[in-house]
């Protein structure tokens, strides 16, 4: 097999040893139902196929969706969610990864964007929520003319795999 059809089989197969994440979005629901498998949560692989979960849905899930897809044990919840936050931090890095490999610019840090803020926080604490996972570089909150909080913001990790 070819180089270029072995990393065509990589990318479509969630299964194989070096899965290209950055192709999550467009798995299929069987996909899905592979990755699931080798995360460990095999017994869900067909709820996910009866609720037609495809890459683009699984790296949407909120709360409820979990609940729907049968998902009710705290403890799998979590660690369902930890994998999927796993997966699209490991597609933003890939995605990044290659635009800077094709053009040349190197990405030297990730600035996320963070939602559901408390009106009370302050760019500080926000740095502070982050820093467990990496270096800070910068962190904002963004407020209104009048110094009122958005409600949003956001965070600049020095590291793709901290991001």
């Amino acid at each position: 097999m070819d180089e270029k059809n072995r990393q065509e089989t990589h990318a479509a197969d969630p299964l194989s040893g070096e899965v290209d994440c950055s192709s999550a979005r467009s798995w299929t629901v069987n996909e899905v139902g592979q990755w699931l498998t080798r995360q460990g949560f095999s017994s869900y692989a067909e709820n996910f196929r009866q609720h037609d979960v495809s890459g683009a849905e699984l790296l949407n899930l909120d709360a409820s969706d979990y609940a729907e897809l049968g998902i009710t044990q705290v403890g799998v919840r979590k660690r369902l969610q930890e994998a999927v936050a796993t997966l699209r931090a490991r597609m933003l890095q890939e995605s990044a990864a290659a635009a800077s490999s094709s053009s040349g610019i190197e990405v030297s840090s990730f600035k996320l964007f963070v939602g559901q803020l408390p009106a009370t926080m302050s760019g500080e604490e926000l740095g502070a929520l982050f820093a467990e996972f990496g270096e800070v570089t910068e962190s904002v909150v963004l407020r209104t003319c009048k110094g009122e909080s958005k409600g949003c913001g956001f965070v600049r990790m020095a590291d793709g795999a901290a991001a």
